[in-house]
């Protein structure tokens, strides 16, 4: 984890990972992100699209139980002794593949319902062909969107698909926030980290400079926000998208080809 930060080392982690894919033929490259060090290449597989990012073992010995678990606080555990907010948030970064099965585990840990408006916000995404709209962006909206809805009706905290994908939307909806004011939004409730050993490092909206209308704390880093490489402009698509199909929905006339660009023309309405 010591070289992980380091720009010479991850280059050539990223070199070796694309030499690797070019030998998978079944496996396009849509994005290797020429110029960015950081292990990571975007890829589609038939017809489906996913990140592929490398990340560093942090436990020793033998494979034990709930090893993310292990892993997760052996990379916080090595951020939180950083001589320094600005190299804390290098290593941050270096690490954030090295602790991403986290945040799988608490996805597969959900129920079906829950993951269906996971694929569908996704499949939302791509027909609409938002930018820098990555799958764990979408997954921890959707987690978001969840915990919302459970906390509001927590004596009977049915779901459906629709209402976590409209709430989802909600969220995206920026119309009303602003750069001074974001949306802040966290996934302190998945418990994959300690809030007090946090205190004073999570992502501070007057000091980032970036413009954002929302910030999302990383569940697992999060001295992190994890929107931070997004771009204002990517942002203004998502939001302008979510608002334009909160509209559709609202009046009740929008078919799945509408909304998701299948289905037969003058389908079924949502």
């Amino acid at each position: 984890a010591r070289k992980l930060d380091d720009d010479d080392f991850q280059s050539q982690l990223k070199g070796s990972l694309v030499k690797c894919l070019e030998n998978h033929g079944e496996i396009v490259m849509v994005d290797a992100r020429a110029g960015v060090p950081f292990p990571s290449v975007s890829c589609s597989l038939f017809g489906i699209g996913f990140d592929i990012a490398l990340g560093a073992d942090l436990v020793k010995g033998r494979v034990v139980k709930d090893r993310w678990k292990k892993q997760l606080r052996a990379a916080q555990q090595q951020i939180l002794k950083c001589p320094g907010y600005y190299k804390a948030i290098n290593l941050s970064r270096a690490l954030s593949a090295s602790v991403s099965e986290a945040c799988v585990v608490a996805v597969q840990q959900e129920s079906d319902v829950v993951k269906l408006a996971i694929v569908l916000l996704k499949h939302w995404r791509d027909f609409k062909s938002l930018k820098m709209f990555k799958s764990f962006f979408a997954e921890g909206l959707a987690l978001c969107a969840v915990d919302e809805l459970r906390r509001k009706s927590i004596e009977n905290p049915q779901m459906t698909v629709l209402s976590i994908f409209t709430r989802v939307l909600q969220l995206l909806d920026l119309s009303e926030a602003t750069a001074r004011a974001p949306r802040y939004l966290t996934l302190e409730f998945l418990g994959l980290y300690d809030p007090a050993d946090w205190d004073g490092w999570y992502p501070d909206p007057e000091q980032s400079g970036h413009g954002h209308r929302i910030i999302l704390v990383n569940p697992m880093t999060p001295i992190l926000d994890a929107l931070h490489s997004v771009s204002v402009q990517a942002l203004r698509g998502w939001s302008e998208a979510a608002r334009d199909t909160l509209g559709r929905l609202g009046d009740g006339s929008a078919s799945m080809e509408d909304l998701f660009g299948v289905g037969p023309s003058g389908g079924g309405c949502l």
